[in-house]
């Protein structure tokens, strides 16, 4: 019976053909061998894991040999299975084996009993007396491996869970192993188990295998796992496969979410449950949305953006219902409970104060006008109540004003105060264009419209996107926009749907490097990079660039990208040079990194802020 490993590249068609025998016997073997090239070691393995050499052969690929080998008694001392394994010098790989076994039988039989068991793994052994021995199975009386918690009888379908050890021939935990190994079900071809395994030194030899295994055949069943670089180094065991078990009761379990206190307000649910059943998400008596469990009855779900407030949610399915989960979202690191702006209205150009009073201490404060950002300065020891002074916008208008804020334990946020600016004309007496006018309010700064377009060209739109993925994170880097005023800051637009990028984040500064933080891993993200110049005019957006966060299958550990779309929906070209890609030189480093401020984000949260409607506190 010649024995090839489907496993791993055969580098020869090895024959070896032998033939079972009485202990104290001696067994011919016969090598028929062809398309071979090189030397060739021949080894015996006991049944005592004693790997013996026998002989060594130099074969050319052009011819064909035939080779016989005289086992002499001396190397069969112990009754058992023995293996004859033909192994390349070169390659170390197992280029065939077979197995053959030596039966202790008494001294009449030994001289008198004719050697005619012929066959291998695929015959039953008849010995001289006619009597049925049982069935050779590799790996099961001398193995390599040991299974730990196997079960000896499952369900058809039933998911199985294991550890699996490496031993050595003193039948210890082999903490030095370092193969790679690959699973089969002998006669169960529909059967599911798991991938190729590599150890590492981190798994001193052992390691546990999830929900791997699964049956698809009734009956005795046999799993044979084995090192695909040495078929001597394996271990097989039987398992009594019987009909499917009885529907066990529905139950959901979730991962996420857990409850508490959470400053993100999109929900991710993630759990298993029945495979293939439509799942509910329940806030209260209210339908949030549906899913499905997939073929493994895992399930994954994230809300739309939620308001802050209190949440009870409850998964559901037709025969089963989670506990209640019960969630406070607070987007807000500090609330604002009062502010002025003086004076109020402010002249255009004029200098005007902004004072600000939070709820809770604050590590540091900015305000955003016109695009321009101030930082605020504490003004007494509470490290609640804040202060600066700026120059109004040029143009007479009603402003927003943005607040960016970080928290004591790191935590940020950006948000609009209710209250806008108020930016009116000087009074035509005011209006000079000589400097004489002494009476002239010091803070009022004159425009010098002899530039022509001062406040009407937008910047140049950004491009050659760049990023790095992390845990449910995604770093950005991409070249500045150029201006003739300069630039303000950059918007960050992102979703979902790359026709609707509901979501914002904006930089702190004119830096053109920032992060979004707070995503969900296993989804694809769609992002837009807009600037926005001293003047407040905005750019066109650059190049729509999709990127995964944590997919499977990704090149790296959490993620990857495809080239992306443009503005239109179209997928970009691979090699479109405006396109994000793997090169990340230089992304975000202490010298091309954020401002101080950004660099307090990294280090405390390692996340931005993200740009929201105000909401009732």
């Amino acid at each position: 019976m010649l024995l090839i490993s489907n496993s791993v590249a055969v580098l020869a068609n090895v024959d070896i053909i032998s033939h079972d025998t009485k202990l104290g016997a001696e067994v011919d073997v016969e090598i028929n061998v062809s398309d071979v090239e090189g030397i060739v070691d021949i080894f015996l393995l006991t049944p005592g894991s004693l790997k013996l050499p026998i002989d060594s052969f130099s074969f050319e690929k052009t011819e064909s040999y035939q080779k016989s080998i005289n086992l002499k008694s001396l190397f069969l001392s112990q009754p058992g299975n023995y293996y004859l394994i033909a192994v390349s010098t070169e390659s170390k790989k197992l280029l065939a084996s077979d197995t053959f076994h030596v039966e202790n039988a008494g001294f009449f039989q030994n001289l008198f009993a004719p050697n005619n068991a012929v066959g291998g793994n695929e015959d039953l052994l008849a010995q001289a007396n006619g009597e049925e021995e049982p069935e050779i199975i590799a790996g099961i009386e001398n193995p390599r491996f040991r299974f730990v918690d196997f079960p000896e009888t499952v369900a058809v379908f039933e998911e199985i869970s294991f550890t699996l050890e490496a031993i050595d021939v003193l039948e210890e935990l082999d903490t030095d192993y370092l193969g790679e190994i690959t699973f089969e079900v002998l006669d169960d071809q529909n059967a599911t188990v798991p991938t190729n395994f590599s150890f590492e030194e981190d798994h001193a030899g052992s390691h546990q295998f999830n929900t791997s295994i699964r049956f698809s055949n009734t009956g005795e069943q046999i799993l044979r796992v084995f090192d695909i670089n040495d078929e001597t180094i394996e271990a097989a065991i039987k398992i009594m496969v019987t009909q499917e078990q009885e529907q066990a009761q529905s139950q959901i379990t979730l991962s996420s979410p857990t409850p508490g206190i959470t400053n993100n307000n999109r929900v991710v649910f993630e759990g298993t449950t029945d495979v293939g059943v439509q799942v509910e998400i329940l806030e209260g008596n209210s339908l949030l949305d549906t899913t499905s469990s997939n073929a493994d009855g895992a399930f994954t779900y994230t809300t739309s953006p939620l308001a802050d407030g209190d949440y009870s949610f409850v998964v559901k399915t037709e025969n089963a219902i989670s506990e209640a989960i019960n969630i406070s979202i607070d987007s807000m690191s500090a609330n604002l409970t009062s502010f002025n702006f003086a004076p109020q209205p402010v002249i255009a150009g004029q200098v005007f104060t902004t004072n600000l009073v939070f709820d809770s201490e604050v590590s540091s404060a900015s305000i955003i006008v016109n695009g321009l950002q101030t930082n605020l300065t504490a003004i007494d020891a509470s490290e609640k109540r804040f202060s600066a002074s700026a120059a109004a916008p040029l143009l007479p208008d009603t402003y927003e004003v943005s607040v960016v804020v970080v928290d004591k334990l790191g935590s940020s946020n950006s948000f609009v105060i209710q209250e806008p600016l108020n930016v009116i004309e000087a009074p035509s007496e005011q209006v000079v264009t000589d400097g004489a006018d002494t009476n002239l309010d010091p803070g009022f700064v004159i425009p010098d419209f002899t530039q022509g377009n001062v406040f009407g060209n937008p910047p140049t739109a950004p491009t050659n996107i760049i990023f790095q993925v992390a845990d449910k994170r995604i770093d950005l880097a991409w070249d500045a926009s150029s201006d003739d005023l300069g630039i303000a800051f950059y918007s960050i637009k992102y979703g979902i749907d790359p026709n609707n990028l509901e979501l914002q984040v904006e930089t702190a500064t004119d830096e053109a490097v920032w992060f979004i933080p707070n995503l969900a891993n296993n989804m694809r993200y769609f992002v837009q990079v807009f600037a926005v110049d001293l003047d407040g005019n905005t750019s066109a957006g650059s190049q729509v660039v999709a990127i995964d966060v944590g997919r499977p299958g990704s090149t790296s550990y959490y993620g990857a990208a495809d080239p992306g779309v443009d503005a239109t929906g179209t997928y970009l070209d691979a090699n479109a040079a405006a396109v994000g890609g793997p090169d990340l030189t230089g992304l975000i480093t202490s010298e091309t990194g954020p401002s101080n401020m950004l660099l307090v984000l990294f280090s405390l949260v390692g996340g931005g802020y993200l740009v929201r409607k105000p909401k009732g506190k």
